[in-house]
């Protein structure tokens, strides 16, 4: 008796070929919504710190008001050194007695953020930011996009 000679048709299953592709396009898929998802969590991130920018804003804007418009004995109150999940620390860049400018920068405590290493704001309500990479603009420190 001949033993029948297996066809296509009688295969179950996939070759290793296509068992590589499979992975291989999944890896592609991990590697971009990980990607994403990191950019999100900056996003996230960065609106924390502006957020606690313009809270240390507001307090340097009354204490100047009470005084006349003089921001020299200004200070930022305790409670608004550091962001609520204490990611941030925000700070006096300078003082003069007419004019200001205020930064937050991310705390060890957060990722380190190469696209916005400092974002800052003046008097004037100017805003500003600095990128150890170059990759920073105006736009994705301060709206996150």
């Amino acid at each position: 008796m001949k033993r029948p000679i297996l066809s296509k048709k009688n295969q179950q299953g996939m070759t290793i070929i296509e068992l590589m592709m499979v992975v291989a396009i999944v890896a592609i898929l991990a590697i971009i919504a990980f990607n994403q998802f990191g950019n999100q969590q900056d996003k996230g991130l960065r609106a924390e710190g502006v957020s606690a920018l313009m809270l240390a804003v507001q307090e340097f804007e009354a204490c100047g008001r009470d005084r006349g418009g003089v921001y020299t004995l200004c200070t930022i109150p305790a409670a608004f050194i550091n962001s609520v999940n204490n990611r941030f620390t925000v700070s006096i860049a300078s003082q003069t007695a007419s004019t200001y400018t205020l930064s937050v920068t991310r705390t060890s405590a957060a990722s380190v953020d190469e696209d916005c290493t400092t974002i800052s704001i003046n008097n004037l309500g100017q805003k500003f930011f600095t990128s150890s990479n170059g990759n920073g603009t105006l736009a994705r420190c301060w709206s996150g996009t």
